[in-house]
């Protein structure tokens, strides 16, 4: 990325364009702290989201739960019903207690030493969250993030 520019303005641009371009009802930039071995969110946009900052994290493991698979394969998911048994059954318990959005999109963001954070997008009904055309679209989100990070301000 060419220019002056703050790593903070760049994400918040991007969290506004997925949160109102995929007409999403909550959006949210998770980073990872590899000291402590969690995942966690830092902002976002969206219903409550204020709330949903505070209690949304988790420890990164071999565990066999959705948002470990998806950090350990390093690719991105995207789940249109959470409600079939198939997927209700790797949500992690803490996703379940609090969150349970009936469709959402996981992405992890990986760097070349692994992944450092994730981009969470969630619907209130279950449907698409993100259409086969907004998938490369969010993925160049997902990369200009990436180059934001690798380039520095």
């Amino acid at each position: 990325m060419k220019g002056s520019y703050r790593l903070n303005d760049v994400l918040c641009m991007i969290l506004e364009t997925m949160y109102r371009g995929f007409e999403l009802n909550r959006v949210i930039f998770c980073l990872r702290d590899t000291k402590q071995g969690t995942m966690a969110a830092r902002f976002g946009l969206g219903e409550s989201v204020e709330e949903i900052v505070q209690r949304f994290h988790f420890r990164v493991s071999r565990s066999s739960d959705l948002f470990n698979i998806v950090i350990a394969q390093g690719k991105g998911v995207i789940i249109d019903n959470s409600a079939n048994p198939s997927i209700l059954k790797i949500l992690p318990d803490w996703y379940r207690r609090f969150f349970l959005a009936p469709s959402f999109f996981i992405y992890p963001l990986i760097a070349p030493k692994g992944c450092i954070g994730m981009f969470y997008g969630d619907r209130k009904t279950p449907e698409p969250v993100i259409t086969q055309a907004d998938i490369t679209f969010m993925e160049e989100l997902r990369d200009i993030f990436l180059s934001a990070i690798s380039c520095g301000p």
